[in-house]
């Protein structure tokens, strides 16, 4: 069931970092919903976004204290298994750095993917596209075989949410998809004095 949720934001941070570290990630071991995507498959979407003229960069392994900051504390996971994550930085198509895609969970296991951008209009071109590949390329390309909302792609949930953001005069939304194949998609919108932060997150159900 889609859920729209207006929320109060304080204060949000939004971190945009040019970090070209090459990942050194073991292959996985554990029992922790192994099915779906893996660390591995931003080279997938670093391929697809090219084709847009949208630069991805090489991903950096986050496993110190600053883990938080890149890869957040997610409700539907417990914290405590959130040992590691990988950060990119993302440019569009006119040359901008307007944020950052990340992956999250052990090093063995990847379990879930998040992208955060910050622009200074909701109506930025590359977001949508962005997320809509995030969604393809990590998930399925099969919004109508799964999905039960109202919603009649991708496309137009983003969109729908763009304009219910708008239109509500409020600093924050929040819009909830759960039923798309073995994942759970959130999209956050929020308000700050001089921009707009747009948030997807791709959650495995564990």
């Amino acid at each position: 069931m889609n859920k729209l949720i207006l929320i109060p934001v304080i204060g949000i941070i939004v971190l945009s970092i040019y970090l070209l570290i090459p990942i050194n990630d073991p292959k996985p071991n554990n029992v922790v919903n192994l099915d779906g995507f893996s660390y591995y498959d931003i080279e997938k979407i670093q391929n697809s976004l090219k084709q847009k003229n949208i630069i991805v960069s090489t991903p950096v392994p986050i496993t110190d204290y600053t883990i938080e900051s890149y890869c957040p504390n997610i409700s539907d996971i417990d914290s405590s298994l959130i040992t590691y994550c990988t950060t990119t930085a993302v440019v569009n198509s006119q040359g901008d750095s307007i944020g950052n895609i990340n992956f999250g969970g052990s090093p063995e296991v990847t379990m879930f993917a998040l992208a955060t951008f910050e622009t200074t209009s909701i109506s930025e071109p590359s977001v949508p596209i962005i997320f809509e590949i995030l969604v393809k390329d990590l998930v399925c390309d099969c919004w109508a075989e799964y999905n039960s909302t109202s919603f009649s792609d991708i496309s137009n949930w983003i969109l729908e949410s763009h304009k219910f953001f708008n239109e509500s005069n409020k600093p924050f939304m929040k819009s909830t998809v759960d039923n798309l194949s073995d994942t759970k998609l959130v999209l956050e919108i929020s308000q700050t004095e001089n921009s707009i932060i747009q948030t997807l997150y791709i959650i495995k159900k564990v």
